[in-house]
């Protein structure tokens, strides 16, 4: 019990807990996850872009402003493609949902077929129509891999995750692949000196192309991550960021809104920075730090600073991580 003269000093910590309280209840949507990145300088790091991103969060009503830096899996806000459903387990068993699998997969490629064919034929507006399809399936087969692992769970198959991830990121790296055909495609055309209106139609489909080759780069990197594949998830995350700096230089080259090419950046920044944190796991810090270099060009200048902190000493930090493995 509080007696004066000290009653001042409780009341100076109670008030203080209580604002400590506050302020872990405020800006719940911030949360980077810190406490997953596997070296403690790089936690650091994130926990204090994080404080950061809860401050400007709260003198934003509660919005953040921002997205975090370095960071974990289960991070937010992040400007990613990926998205996570809900699953609920139904009454299809592993080989329906397979099944199923298989028939949506079997689809995508029927849809690249029919974009070439319109393509060919300059129907640009029934392009864009099969991409949309395209798009909106490549979700949906994602959705339907989250089904099976929960079923995989659900079943005591847990050690059928791993396969069936892996097998899920080989579609998608293919999907991935055969659409940076078709915007190589379109960007030849685009510098074939056509009509201007034909260049605006085909620069549109090759940022829609653009997006759902860097959602499917996502999605493999995240199963390669499930599958506990860490360097080759690194791999494909950095086939997302170079996607979305090419999605950016398509944006400028058009003239379409900068919000979105600061956006493409920013995305740009973050899918190396998810790449990194699989370098890490991947116990490559070369590639760790390489990707966290390339990140600062896509980032504001205070954010630069902070990544700085974690580059100063790169090749002692190597060395020093070799020698402690040797020990």
């Amino acid at each position: 019990m509080c007696r004066f003269p000290s009653f001042l000093w409780c009341l100076i910590v109670v008030v203080a807990m209580i604002g400590n309280a506050n302020s872990a209840e405020q800006c719940p949507a911030v949360s980077c996850d810190c406490d997953a990145i596997p070296n403690p300088d790089w936690v650091g790091v994130c926990r204090q872009h994080e404080t950061r991103m809860k401050k400007a969060c709260i003198a934003n009503s509660n919005t953040p402003r921002n997205f975090c830096l370095v960071h974990g899996p289960n991070a937010q806000p992040l400007p990613l493609a990926i998205e996570f459903s809900e699953i609920e387990l139904g009454e299809a068993d592993f080989n329906t949902l397979r099944a199923r699998a298989r028939e949506s997969v079997g689809s995508v490629t029927t849809s690249f077929e029919l974009v070439n064919t319109y393509l060919g034929r300059k129907e640009y507006l029934k392009t864009m129509r099969v991409l949309k399809i395209m798009d909106a399936k490549v979700g949906d087969l994602f959705e339907q891999y989250q089904k099976i692992e929960a079923t995989l769970l659900a079943t005591d198959r847990g050690k059928k995750v791993r396969a069936s991830w892996n097998s899920f990121s080989k579609e998608m790296l293919e999907v991935a692949i055969q659409l940076d055909e078709i915007v190589s495609t379109l960007v030849a055309d685009m510098e074939q000196g056509r009509a201007r209106s034909d260049k605006k139609k085909l620069s549109v489909l090759a940022q829609q192309a653009l997006r759902i080759a860097g959602k499917t780069y996502e999605y493999g990197g995240y199963a390669l991550g499930r599958a506990e594949r860490h360097r080759q998830a690194a791999d494909a995350w950095e086939g997302a960021a170079d996607v979305a700096v090419r999605l950016a230089v398509v944006g400028v080259a058009s003239n379409i809104d900068t919000k979105k090419s600061e956006y493409a950046e920013y995305q740009a920044a973050t899918r190396l920075h998810r790449a990194s944190y699989h370098w890490l796991l991947g116990e490559d810090i070369k590639g760790a730090h390489r990707t966290l270099k390339e990140s600062q060009m896509y980032i504001d200048r205070s954010d630069q600073k902070l990544l700085a902190t974690l580059l100063e000493n790169a090749d002692g930090g190597a060395k020093e991580a070799v020698l402690t493995d040797v020990k």
